[in-house]
């Protein structure tokens, strides 16, 4: 994902708004309005963004999708079938019992059981979110300990962490948000 993609997920995850117009991502990220166009035209098709309505607008407005995570991890099924496909090809390409096919087999089985048990996960986790129906705005309570709730004690929000330095810089683990979207989205292509 190229950076200012990341910076525009980012902005529309962390934003306190509904909905962000395309000068309202330019003005926040001092980025052009081409920018912005290429970005939002990335994160659409592989649904984490979607246009949506404003009544008496005549502009168009985005926000982060609801369920953005299952979705994007849905995609990873056609990724794993092809992961499994290859592996089998590698195995009845490779001789027996040599390292390579060992390799490989490691790799079927690994995909096989991803295959499986991905689409499982995500169906409990969609059942889950939808019984849990959780509040539109985070809990900021929920920050407590973390980078954001560092960011947020101090004044600052994430976005404008994200605007001052150029990049998502919202903490995941040891992973950098731009970080894990590049590797999302780049399984998902």
């Amino acid at each position: 994902m190229q950076k200012t993609t990341a910076r525009v997920m980012t902005a529309l995850l962390y934003t306190e708004q509904d909905t962000m117009t395309p000068a309202d991502l330019c003005a926040q990220l001092s980025i052009s309005s081409g920018a912005v166009s290429t970005a939002i035209r990335q994160l659409i098709p592989i649904g984490l963004v979607k246009r949506v309505p404003a009544p008496g607008s005549r502009r168009d407005h985005y926000r982060f999708r609801e369920g953005a995570w299952a979705t994007l991890m849905s995609q990873q099924n056609a990724m794993l079938n092809v992961m499994l496909d290859a592996a089998q090809e590698g195995i009845d390409t490779a001789g027996k019992d040599t390292p390579t096919a060992r390799r490989l087999h490691e790799m079927r089985d690994f995909y096989t059981y991803m295959a499986r048990e991905l689409p499982t996960q995500i169906e409990n986790w969609r059942k889950q979110s939808n019984a849990d129906q959780r509040p539109a705005t985070a809990d900021r309570t929920a920050l407590r300990g973390s980078s954001m709730a560092t960011l947020m004690t101090q004044g600052r929000s994430p976005l404008a962490a994200v605007v001052e330095e150029g990049k998502a810089t919202a903490r995941l683990g040891v992973i950098t948000a731009s970080h894990l979207l590049e590797r999302l989205l780049s399984a998902a292509a």
